[in-house]
């Protein structure tokens, strides 16, 4: 609302309405707030397709576990910070929709997933929330980088378990799409409205590139091959049918 309120001022008031500073705090919070639109239905797509398919087949538990870590990091550091919610706010519905992936995960993996390691992991992100809002001023840039080798250990795999079994399972190619969007621009937000917060700008842009890698296999390999030709089988029962009664007549 200050925003609003300043370069309504400036460019309509004052008549200056190619005022640069202005526009590009427009230019920022349009994306900001488009952005955390985006984050509030960034995993959907993938949520839907594991309710679908009812498997978390090809999907490395250290993944998901990470993408629950991430955002928690990211809320932690800007709430420390101060920054405005507006520059950070699609990490919240992140984590939601991670963490309810992580509990989907818990109910359809095979082998199954104790109780007891879900209570654990729970415990340990809660704890994980709690340490971090605890940590003193000068080390909390560690945060956001602390995100750097998680992001290459939970995305190299996943690239590397695509790679090899030819498909992408469940992964939806619309999230990736959302992630690289999201992370370009909030590279521009982030300069533009928090400033030069390298551990922050280094966390987005190397989220983003992984994401493109995973966006291009989902678009190069698709969903399982098996599953398709079964789905396809079953769409058209008459052609599987017909040369059984053709063998009849010829007896």
């Amino acid at each position: 609302m200050e925003t609003l309120t300043k370069c309504y001022g400036i460019m309509v008031t004052q008549g200056d309405l190619l005022n640069t500073g202005c526009i590009s705090e427009l230019v920022s919070m349009l994306l900001s707030y488009a952005i955390m639109a985006g984050g509030a239905l960034l995993q959907v797509p993938q949520i839907m397709n594991i309710m679908k398919s009812k498997s978390v087949a090809g999907l490395p538990v250290f993944a998901l576990y990470s993408q629950v870590f991430i955002p928690i990091t990211f809320i932690t550091y800007n709430l420390l910070q101060g920054n405005p919610v507006a520059t950070w706010g699609e990490n919240i519905f992140s984590l939601i929709q991670n963490v309810i992936i992580v509990i989907l995960y818990w109910q359809l993996a095979e082998p199954k997933v104790s109780s007891q390691h879900a209570l654990l992991m729970s415990a340990g992100f809660i704890g994980l929330f709690a340490v971090c809002m605890k940590l003193p001023a000068d080390i909390q840039y560690v945060l956001p980088l602390s995100c750097l080798p998680l992001l290459f250990t939970s995305r190299v795999p996943q690239i590397i378990a695509n790679y090899q079994n030819q498909h992408t399972g469940p992964l939806s190619g619309f999230s990736f799409v959302l992630i690289v969007g999201g992370s370009a621009a909030r590279v521009y937000t982030t300069i533009l409205e928090v400033g030069l917060d390298y551990s922050m700008i280094a966390s987005y842009a190397l989220g983003g590139a992984f994401a493109a890698v995973l966006w291009a296999q989902c678009m190069y390999y698709g969903p399982p091959r098996g599953a398709a030709k079964a789905k396809g089988a079953k769409d058209t029962p008459g052609k599987a049918e017909r040369p059984k009664r053709e063998s009849r007549k010829d007896e």
